[in-house]
């Protein structure tokens, strides 16, 4: 069911489903690690964006993107808080951002 909803990332109109379903996939943790996959993909659009990065560091904590892939991740919040769309989205980017301290150094650079 999640892997499915999950697959909607990037289509008109479902970020916010996507969203909360990535949402879910954080609270059932390292068991929904075989949807690591889908929340990369949803990754892609700002609304969905911060969501999936907290479900990938909460079902993968020694993967990828909590440690060598840290910075890209902290890029695609960013990206979120410079896209501006909505303001729950940037709370959430915010809230991911402090998770990941400390930031990469290249990422606090572009704070300047």
């Amino acid at each position: 069911m999640l892997r499915g909803t999950l697959g909607l990332a990037g289509e008109m109109f479902t970020a916010w489903t996507v969203a909360t379903a990535a949402d879910v996939a954080a609270e059932i943790g390292p068991a929904a690690r075989d949807l690591v996959p889908s929340l990369e993909d949803a990754l892609a659009d700002p609304v969905s964006c911060p969501a999936a990065a907290h479900a990938l560091l909460t079902v993968d904590p020694g993967g990828p993107w909590a440690t060598s892939r840290r910075a890209e991740l902290a890029d695609l919040l960013f990206g979120v808080l410079v896209a501006g769309v909505s303001s729950v989205a940037c709370s959430r980017a915010v809230d991911v951002l402090a998770t990941l301290a400390p930031l990469p150094a290249a990422s606090v650079e572009k704070l300047r």
